[in-house]
Formats: C-alpha cells, sequence, structure tokens
C-alpha cells in the first residue's frame, strides 16, 4: 500500500509539473522591435521599419488605425513634416503574447511645435 501511495504521489507531482506552462520572456524578441520602431518615430529613416515590421502590421489609435507598413511609413513621414522636433517616450509596454499577438504601448509625444 505504501509503495501505490508512492506512485500516486510521483504521478500526481509529474503531472501537475507538466502542467504548469512556464510563459516565454518575449522580451529579447520584442524590445529590439519595439527600440527600432521608437527611434523611427524619433527621426530615424522609415525604411529601418522594413527589417522589424511584418507588412501587415497594423496600429490602432485612440480614433484611427493604421493598417500596413507602407501607410505606417507614410504616417510617421507626414507626423515628422509636421512636427520635425517629435520625441516619442515609451512610458509602460505590456506584452501579452502567448497564444497571440497583442502588446499594449503607453506613450508620451513631446513637441515644441517650432519649425
Amino acid at each position: 500500500m505504501k509503495n501505490l501511495t508512492q506512485i500516486i504521489t510521483i504521478i500526481i507531482t509529474l503531472i501537475f509539473f507538466s502542467g504548469c506552462d512556464q510563459q516565454k520572456d518575449y522580451s529579447k524578441e520584442i524590445d529590439p522591435i519595439v527600440n527600432k520602431y521608437v527611434e523611427v518615430w524619433n527621426g530615424a529613416n522609415v525604411d529601418e521599419l522594413d527589417a522589424v515590421i511584418d507588412s501587415n502590421f497594423v496600429r490602432h489609435a485612440e480614433s484611427t488605425s493604421t493598417k500596413g507598413l507602407d501607410n505606417l511609413k507614410k504616417l510617421i513621414t507626414g507626423t515628422r513634416t509636421a512636427f520635425p522636433d517629435l520625441q516619442l517616450l515609451i512610458l509602460q509596454m505590456e506584452k501579452q503574447l502567448k497564444n497571440g499577438s497583442v502588446m499594449i504601448i503607453s506613450h508620451l509625444w513631446s513637441s515644441l511645435g517650432l519649425q
């Protein structure tokens, strides 16, 4: 009976630990992408996004969405033309990428509007 109890305990322990899904740390993969995105908004060449942003990228903002890499480049270029001293600062980044591609970025814009 003691052996049966030990075997059951081992089986339950194995089931418990194999069921505990450890979440992957996506920071090493995502942080360079976000950093490049911020660099481009802050004045770097928009073509640098080709290496890190998918052509089907969708940017959701409070009142609008931008679909596609080419439209994102147009948005950034137009915004940078209107506000050449614009700076983007990331305040908070929430990464929920397990079983989906969701990421929430809280940011702050800064511009004096001097041209």
